[in-house]
């Protein structure tokens, strides 16, 4: 069950006009031809708990709230509503755990905490900025891709809204939740376990609750995701195969961080080999001692372009880390501002392109340094192989299995036991080729099993190849068999 209350953000003192690129940035964008409207949500997830998961040592927490989730929704609006200020933004934060009325008194302190990042006069004319953002403004008719952003660790859902706003002037419906520790009232202390789990089970409930919101087209969905955000928005895309691309800002995936992230979560779906929507990363600025990761080149099945930026800092695709961290503190942030730029146009050529079937002139508008993998054939699934396996008895099979094991070793065409007993089923049933070629795969696909090869071995003294079956059984206990079948092994080879 859904309970759901829109939220009223508190008014801008400016006054509603046309839609502009006005951002804290002051970057010089040409946005699309829609004006963009905002309405924040708060609904409860009753599946879940609204309290932290664990403590501070690691440990489980139960408790029986539902689970409280704030909602923001970016779209197409037609003229209506109050202009944003970036105090509005902010103000976000107050209502990421409650839906209570934002009172003057945590307004004021979202202001001071903000102000608290450095140069005052640098970062005070930002909070009364217009954006382009109008709340509550009115939806314009059409039906438009939704996208889905989620933030990095311990963030809310403003810190990219520059970018937001300008992709939703293009014509999207873009829709995101707080990662898990803010939705939770810990920002910073709790224990990363499950973070891809919580966040995936977050952006999941999102989803659904764009059901509710009229123009929504689901047949074409998109993912952005910011640094750490990769990892829920990867595993979302690989549960989810209606999610046909996905934006990596500086995503975690690029970097050796994703096997951290991977042990943390223990999720089976985090892995590239499951990825099918395609990717477009960016390479920022990597932190001292860490390296890139293989995660995008391992990812065979889907299409993926990578961008390496030179940037100057660390979470340059981050809005509101550039006016804060760096801006407020006398840095130069230029160059970051061009390359902010340009990975937001990139961002918008590329979901133009696989979510509203645009031409591909992106490529060579971006070409400088764009790094393109083309997605391999998908492998087939453990009932196309098994069906395969008994129709064909060629050569050209293997051949196909060895091809597609040297791109993907890792993938699954079924299980050793299963290949054994069919293997044996068709020694039984007399058909002696076809139980050959079953143990013949199965030691192409589990070369290192001693059980395999006596198999195999077996089979061939049946077909009357004593000389090979004599080296199977040999290999068999080469490869260290329990001693049972050691000693099963040893009393055939004497008895040949």
């Amino acid at each position: 069950m859904i309970l759901v209350t829109i939220v009223s953000l508190t008014n801008s003192l400016v006054n509603a006009k046309e839609a502009t690129s006005s951002n804290i940035l002051n970057i010089d964008f040409k946005p699309g031809k829609y004006k963009v409207g905002f309405k924040e949500y708060s609904a409860k997830d009753h599946s879940r708990s609204y309290a932290r998961i664990y403590d501070e040592t690691g440990n489980p927490v139960n408790d029986s709230q539902p689970r409280h989730m704030q909602i923001g929704v970016w779209y197409p609006a037609a003229a209506g509503g109050d202009q944003m200020t970036y105090q509005d933004y902010l103000n976000l934060n107050i209502s990421r755990q409650t839906n209570e009325p934002k009172s003057k008194e945590a307004i004021a302190q979202q202001r001071a905490m903000f102000l608290n990042f450095g140069d005052k006069s640098t970062l005070e004319p930002l909070l009364d900025k217009p954006t382009m953002a109008y709340q509550n403004a009115p939806q314009v008719k059409g039906h438009f891709p939704l996208v889905l952003y989620t933030p990095r660790e311990h963030r809310g859902i403003h810190l990219n809204h520059v970018m937001i706003e300008q992709l939703v002037s293009h014509g999207y419906i873009v829709v995101s939740t707080p990662s898990r520790s803010l939705a939770e009232g810990n920002s910073g202390t709790m224990p990363q376990q499950g973070f891809a789990s919580s966040n995936l089970a977050d952006f999941r409930f999102a989803k659904a609750f764009m059901h509710n919101f009229p123009n929504v087209n689901f047949d074409k969905v998109g993912i952005i995701s910011l640094t750490a955000g990769a990892s829920a928005g990867i595993t979302l895309a690989n549960t989810d195969y209606s999610v046909d691309a996905i934006v990596s800002l500086q995503g975690s995936i690029g970097t050796e961080r994703i096997n951290e992230l991977q042990r943390r979560n223990r999720h089976e779906m985090l892995t590239p080999q499951n990825l099918r929507a395609d990717l477009l990363h960016f390479n920022g600025k990597i932190w001292p001692g860490s390296q890139k990761s293989t995660f995008i080149k391992d990812a065979h099945y889907a299409e993926r372009f990578e961008y390496d930026f030179n940037l100057q800092h660390a979470f340059a695709l981050n809005a509101h880390f550039l006016v804060t961290f760096l801006q407020a503190k006398g840095k130069d942030i230029s160059q970051d501002k061009k390359d902010y730029k340009q990975a937001t146009e990139m961002t918008i050529d590329f979901l133009n392109q696989k979510l509203k079937n645009h031409s591909s002139s992106w490529l060579k508008k971006h070409n400088n340094k764009l790094i393109r993998y083309r997605a391999h054939k998908e492998p087939p699934s453990e009932k196309q192989f098994l069906t395969l396996l008994f129709k064909q008895n060629t050569q050209a099979l293997f051949d196909q299995v060895e091809q597609i094991r040297k791109i993907d070793p890792t993938h699954k065409f079924t299980s050793g036991w299963r290949l054994n007993k069919l293997g044996y089923d068709q020694l039984d049933s007399e058909n002696i080729e076809k139980a050959l070629m079953f143990f013949r795969m199965n030691l192409l696909l589990y070369p290192d099993n001693a059980n395999y090869y006596d198999s195999y071995a077996e089979a061939l003294l049946k077909a009357g190849q004593e000389p090979e079956a004599k080296i199977n059984y040999k290999k068999a206990l080469e490869l260290n068999p329990s001693e049972k079948l050691k000693q099963s092994i040893k009393a055939i080879l004497k008895s040949l």
